[in-house]
């Protein structure tokens, strides 16, 4: 049977050193990388790993997220947003090709999703993680197109942001966000939305008028020109 000297030198090659008592190449026993997270494993298994794989997780993510080294480490980013692999996680994976998925769900916006070592991400954070080095709250693609992951039609926004730039939603009934259809005299109601809270901004049966006063009030309140635009 093999000494502990013997066992430590045989595991030159992985970085680990025996902490517990070598009792044969089957029996568990406790095992330290240079980094000291330890393992309770067989000599057999040990032997076949090439690093800790607590160190190797470590390596690849910071946290839930795969870190920055990592993703240059194994993928090609352009200005417009389209990831290809540089080197692959998977040998079925061809360098040079074009990654991600897009995932249709009904009644939500197409997006594009790219697997890394196992876990899943919207291109369109990816993207700008690779480019800022920032992993952001809230992302919104500015056109409204969420396929659209070129680095100029994404921005880092609060929630209020995000509020003052949405789509017109498929049941709207008037055509216009923030402006209500006639009431039996006729008369539509103009109002917008700021810091969480319903803004009255004025009564009109025209609807030009409406539609000025609405641009006014947006405009005062910060909103984006992509605001209300339809899908």
């Amino acid at each position: 049977m093999l000494s502990n000297d013997e066992v430590n030198e045989r595991l030159n090659h992985n970085g680990f050193t025996l902490k517990g008592e070598y009792l044969g190449p089957g029996i568990k026993t406790q095992y330290a990388c240079k980094a000291g997270h330890e393992v309770f494993v067989t000599y057999n298994n040990i032997m076949q790993w090439k690093r800790c794989k607590t160190c190797q997780k470590s390596i690849r993510f910071d946290g839930d997220n795969i870190n920055l080294s990592r993703l240059h480490e194994l993928t090609s980013c352009t200005q417009g947003g389209i990831f290809t692999w540089k080197a692959s996680d998977d040998k079925r994976h061809v360098i040079g090709e074009e990654i991600g998925a897009i995932r249709r769900s009904k009644g939500q916006s197409p997006i594009l999703i790219i697997t890394l070592d196992g876990k899943s991400y919207l291109a369109s954070r990816l993207a700008w993680f690779y480019f800022h080095g920032e992993w952001v709250k809230l992302l919104q693609h500015i056109n409204h197109d969420t396929l659209d992951n070129r680095l100029c039609n994404l921005r880092s926004v609060t929630d209020e942001e995000m509020a003052k730039n949405k789509t017109m939603q498929s049941n709207n009934t008037s055509g216009y966000v923030g402006i209500s259809n006639p009431n039996k005299h006729g008369i539509r109601r103009v109002r917008v939305h700021h810091q969480g809270e319903s803004v009255h901004v004025g009564y009109s049966r025209d609807l030009g008028k409406c539609i000025r006063m609405l641009a006014v009030a947006r405009e005062k309140y910060g909103y984006h020109p992509n605001h209300g635009k339809p899908r």
